[in-house]
């Protein structure tokens, strides 16, 4: 097992899922708790940008999607959790649906812990997401593009730590766009010389760094489903999206 990997695995080497998760909350331990935080500051953003397609000007959708998930939190839809209903995204953002339809007012949102800014994220950015009001963007649309983003951006951050705790997190930055392609991105040349590398130890290292990219892109979206063979349908249903 590779560094980075053990965090997503529980109590015996059974991997960790969003289902999982949730179906284990009612043991309230401050490990589950913590887990869920982590869960609902990645569908955050998802979710924001759904109510915001549905209509929702910002305050109240960035107070309703904040609501909600302090519902989610304090156990209200656990009774509704069952694996069997499909891939995680979709249930939560049905939940988040219903609970739209229901009209809960901002006073609700802030008795619920709506003031409780416990995700901390750029609504700013999730407004360019979101897009302007009079573009045609089914808000279903909406939320996987953001879903998809979110799930990268997890992925990224798990590569940057274990870079960080290596002390390699410099060469990693200017490795990263060269996993895309990017055509701004330093030369390999210039980046072995800045490091001291060989090209060929510079080139067997991105090589490994895309590996390791795939290695938690398939960890991360494996949390998202319940079954194991649905990990390829739902990998490629990301990359379709991330395409759009």
């Amino acid at each position: 097992m590779q560094a980075g990997d053990q965090g997503n695995q529980g109590a015996g080497g059974v991997a960790t899922t969003h289902w999982s998760l949730i179906l284990d909350a009612t043991t309230s331990t401050s490990a589950s708790e913590f887990a869920l935080r982590e869960l609902c500051q990645t569908y955050w953003g998802p979710l924001y940008v759904f109510a915001r397609r549905r209509g929702l000007p910002p305050p109240e959708a960035e107070d309703q999607t904040q609501a909600f998930l302090a519902a989610f939190l304090a156990g209200d839809y656990l009774s509704r959790a069952d694996p069997e209903r499909g891939r995680f995204r979709s249930f939560l953002v049905s939940c988040f649906e219903n609970y739209l339809r229901n009209e809960w007012r901002r006073s609700q949102a802030r008795k619920r812990g709506g003031d409780q800014r416990w995700v901390t994220l750029d609504v700013a950015l999730l407004e360019q997401a979101a897009g302007p009001a009079s573009e045609s963007l089914p808000p279903d649309v909406a939320y996987n593009r953001q879903w998809a983003r979110s799930l990268l951006n997890v992925v990224f951050r798990r590569l940057r730590e274990e870079w960080a705790a290596s002390d390699r997190l410099g060469l990693f930055e200017q490795l990263e766009p060269h996993l895309w392609g990017d055509v701004t991105a330093v030369p390999y040349p210039d980046l072995a010389q800045r490091f001291g590398l060989t090209q060929v130890n510079l080139r067997v290292m991105l090589h490994r760094l895309r590996q390791r990219y795939r290695s938690i892109l398939l960890e991360t979206v494996a949390q998202t489903v319940a079954d194991p063979a649905e990990v390829d349908g739902e990998l490629q249903f990301l990359i379709q999206v991330l395409r759009q």
